[in-house]
């Protein structure tokens, strides 16, 4: 076969069916005038500081907190200087383990003013997945609340690190032989108990003099808008979660890009972020979009509460409110809709999976928006890379997954990285100024993923229409979506694969209603075990050790024959997917995929 090269790297097959011309191409590049922000993070407190002081910035509806811009950078500033008291310096890793708190955003934006690297750690993250979390990027100092509801995380920290107990009541000074990057551990509590090994959030707010401003405000001058700030875990095909490495660069034009995008007008819309700040949807296509535009943003609860979501908006009358599918689906089915006033609603962006026809419908029947968009997005993105055109009909919208975002490049390539025509089915690549920088102590992950030229592999299959809208039809990578969240399967069975008696496990994704999809995980026990491990044990050796969302919903025990298999011997996935929705009644229900 023939080839004409376009680019290195790339290579352009000649068909049988004739030449595939440059216009067929599944190429496209979001060319655009909007011209980007020489700024980081902390540079865009201070401007909104300074722009619109006494606007309000951040409503969280579960503390009863109002902060404007003002009082919101004095307190990053407090408590960015009590983090230089304690010895903490530029490039330093600090953590953040939390649901959506107002603690939460101090953290992340005084460690933007003071060059530090913010490390999201999932808060339903257990035990397993927190140490790894811990010592893969050299974390120093972790934030943290004590408890939020089933959640211990204060408990969960001194089971893994015990020198903590051996520690005075609020003083910290960790010296760990398993975790010699960490030093401090920061708490925050409605009941204000002092713990031992911990400092107070509220003590460290107190810490710093004007010295320490003073070198906090030096600090955020020195950081160079290509720093890495931000690291944010995304679940692993290999079974361990990646870090991702964020630069400020491509984190405030990414927002700054959504802000043109959908049109919002500087300090005159408010936005609703039901999503978790952990993820970019949360800290970036909500938050950063409001600090950019001086706007306002309404934290609802510190996890997802559909009538907490409509309270927001009747209180506060919301313009704007993003979130995944099934967010949407609860607050549409929620019993109380009709009692709360939405029509100051006009704008709602919906990503983290793909949008069911029917959702679109009734979203279009009970709100009177003035448009819908539809957002495709990764981590290692920024996140967003493709997006509506929010002039056309929303019932049309859905049918694609949107158009490149500007300033990007993207493509769709066969298996051996050549551009592929129009129309054809293969894996979706990007490359531009939103890129991750890298995985975190991971090269060979790096540059299997970016190569030389770059270009991100997302492992998402997709077509390109000749308007060079974008189609995802599937994924390339072995992964489920639940409700938003991507889980690799492979993570599961290594984990599965630790309790005793197991002999071999294969996870799969099955059809949910709501969800999109649940972890359905077949089990095959070792001989003699046959009757002693049940479903239920399965489940229960799962709490408190993996997220919560990775529990598998459904535990079905089998024997090694019935694990489809090629000649070859190799397992057939897309098999054990089959035979478990009809054995779990589950036909009825349409596939994401």
């Amino acid at each position: 076969m023939k080839f004409l090269s376009i680019r290195p790297g790339f290579k352009i097959c000649r068909r049988f069916l004739g030449f595939v011309t440059p216009e067929e191409r599944s190429y496209s590049h979001g060319s655009s005038d909007i011209k980007f922000l020489p700024h980081t993070i902390g540079d865009r407190l201070i401007i909104a500081k300074n722009k619109a002081p006494d606007h309000i910035f951040v409503n969280v509806m579960e503390e009863n907190i109002s902060k404007s811009y003002n009082d919101f950078y004095n307190d990053c500033v407090k408590f960015g200087s009590g983090l230089i008291k304690l010895g903490m310096k530029g490039g330093d890793r600090i953590a953040i383990w939390s649901p959506n708190t107002y603690e939460w955003l101090v953290t992340k934006y005084a460690a933007a003013l003071n060059g530090m690297v913010l490390v999201n750690i999932n808060p339903g993250y257990r035990i397993n997945e927190l140490s790894y979390a811990i010592k893969k990027v050299g974390v120093k100092v972790i934030v943290c609340p004590k408890q939020f509801l089933s959640s211990k995380y204060y408990e969960m920290l001194c089971r893994i690190i015990p020198e903590i107990n051996e520690l005075p009541e609020g003083v910290s000074g960790i010296k760990s032989k398993n975790y010699q990057s960490l030093e401090h551990l920061i708490t925050f509590d409605d009941s204000n108990e002092t713990l031992k090994g911990s400092w107070k959030f509220e003590d460290i707010c107190k810490m710093g003099s004007s010295e320490e401003e003073e070198t906090l405000l030096k600090n955020n001058g020195k950081v160079k808008i290509d720093d890495i700030f931000n690291i944010q875990y995304t679940s692993g095909t290999t079974g361990l979660p990646k870090a991702v490495s964020l630069t400020h660069h491509g984190m405030v034009n990414n927002a700054y890009i959504q802000t043109k995008v959908f049109k919002l007008t500087e300090s005159k819309s408010s936005i609703c972020s039901p999503a978790p700040l952990f993820h970019c949807i949360g800290s970036v296509c909500s938050v950063l979009v409001a600090l950019i535009t001086c706007n306002t943003v309404t934290i609802p609860s510190p996890v997802f509460n559909a009538e907490r979501c409509l309270q927001s908006i009747d209180k506060f009358k919301i313009q704007y409110i993003l979130g995944t599918p099934t967010m949407f689906i609860d607050i549409l089915n929620h019993k109380n809709l009709k009692k709360y006033s939405l029509e100051s609603l006009t704008g709602l962006l919906m990503g983290g999976a793909p949008c069911p026809e029917k959702l679109c419908k009734d979203l279009i029947n009970n709100f009177k928006l003035n448009y819908i968009a539809l957002a495709y997005g990764m981590t290692e993105l920024s996140p967003l890379a493709l997006v509506s055109n929010i002039s056309e009909h929303p019932m049309e919208r859905i049918k694609k997954t949107g158009y490149v975002y500007p300033h990007l490049e993207c493509c769709i390539t066969d298996s051996n990285g050549d551009i592929l025509p129009h129309g054809e089915t293969g894996e979706l690549w990007f490359r531009g100024f939103s890129v991750m920088r890298e995985y975190f102590g991971d090269e060979e992950k790096t540059r299997t993923e970016l190569g030389l030229n770059r270009w991100l592999k997302t492992g998402d299959l997709a077509y390109m229409n000749k308007d060079g809208s974008v189609v995802i039809s599937g994924r390339s990578k072995d992964m489920i979506i639940r409700g938003g969240e991507n889980i690799y399967p492979v993570e599961i069975e290594q984990f599965l694969m630790k309790l005793p008696g197991v002999q071999d496990v294969q996870v799969v994704g099955v059809p949910n209603e709501r969800l999109g999809e649940d972890v359905c995980a077949w089990i095959c026990l070792k001989e003699g075990y046959e009757r002693k491990i049940t479903e239920k044990d399965v489940i229960n050796f799962c709490k408190d050790k993996i997220t919560h969302f990775k529990i598998p919903r459904y535990v079905l025990i089998k024997k090694k024959d019935d694990f489809p298999r090629t000649g070859s011997g190799k397992i057939q996935k897309f098999k054990i997917q089959e035979i478990s929705i009809k054995e779990l009644n589950l036909e009825h229900i349409s596939k994401v995929f």
